[in-house]
């Protein structure tokens, strides 16, 4: 069986000590265990690698060439643990983030922010339903989610970060075909308002489109009624679309999500700092 590091350190610091009893104390073990963990390498190695002596201790020629190596595999782990701790301590390296694709329309300007603040920093974004985004999180190949209504896990972390109304709009002087609704029809919430609006409403046709963008668009350009976030319409449209009078709304809660791990990863909490800033100026 292949020596442990912990009995390599022990080895480490008793050849150059040069005395188990010193050697022992600055590791914070009994000399006994020090002890035994030479005994361990010396049968790993079938060899002996001190000579025992009353002032204390003497490498053998096999300790000599152990030591050599040891010290090499030290510094290195060193070097490894420094890096380590190096990069939980600065905003660098990459960050995962999941949205909804018309999401990034409004954080494009937190992560903007961030990308110039931290030159290190890299953020990557990936557009996919609050579901298997949330499923992508819980798999570890998203760091953080920006998903609606989610479903409570207990391997994840849930900060609610705004409500959001959404409702129907037509465009401004021109409300075009009301009998056509231009929505992303795999969304819940659109479901559940096209239930409540055909109550009251003929609806001839659907239109689908899969981003908050193009259905306001198409809905500027008087190609039928989206369905829309009312912080979006406020923040990008509010000149152009108006509220349909009389229409049914729905309030989704948008929640950012995160598993527990790397909490301690500064780079991952300044992000989530400033997408809760976000959301507390947007919501």
């Amino acid at each position: 069986m292949a020596p442990s590091f912990v009995d390599l350190t022990y080895f480490y610091e008793a050849a150059n000590t040069k005395n188990l009893s010193q050697a022992a104390k600055k590791l914070g073990v009994t000399q006994p265990s020090l002890s035994m963990a030479i005994t361990r390498l010396e049968k790993s190695f079938s060899t002996p690698l001190f000579i025992r002596h009353s002032k204390g201790v003497t490498l053998t020629q096999s300790g000599e060439r152990l030591l050599q190596h040891v010290s090499g595999l030290i510094e290195k782990w060193n070097n490894t643990a420094h890096s380590v701790d190096s990069f939980s301590e600065e905003v660098q390296g990459k960050i995962a983030i999941g949205c909804h694709a018309s999401i990034g329309v409004i954080v494009n300007q937190a992560i903007a922010f961030l990308l110039e603040k931290y030159p290190r920093l890299s953020i990557e974004f990936q557009h996919d339903s609050s579901e298997r985004m949330t499923e992508q999180v819980i798999a570890g190949n998203l760091d953080i989610a920006l998903v609606s209504d989610p479903i409570l896990r207990p391997d994840l972390i849930m900060k609610k970060v705004s409500d959001k109304e959404i409702t129907f709009w037509q465009a401004i002087g021109t409300p075009g075909n009301t009998d056509i609704i231009i929505c992303d029809k795999t969304q819940q919430f659109c479901k559940i308002l096209l239930r409540e609006y055909e109550a009251n409403h003929p609806v001839n046709r659907l239109c689908n489109a899969n981003t908050y963008e193009m259905v306001a668009h198409l809905t500027i350009s008087g190609s039928g009624i989206g369905i829309l976030p009312e912080c979006l319409v406020r923040k990008f449209f509010a000149d152009k679309l108006e509220r349909v009078a009389n229409a049914p709304s729905v309030y989704t809660e948008m929640f950012m999500i995160y598993r527990s791990e790397n909490k301690n990863m500064l780079a991952r909490e300044v992000v989530l700092t400033e997408l809760k800033n976000l959301a507390a100026r947007h919501g």
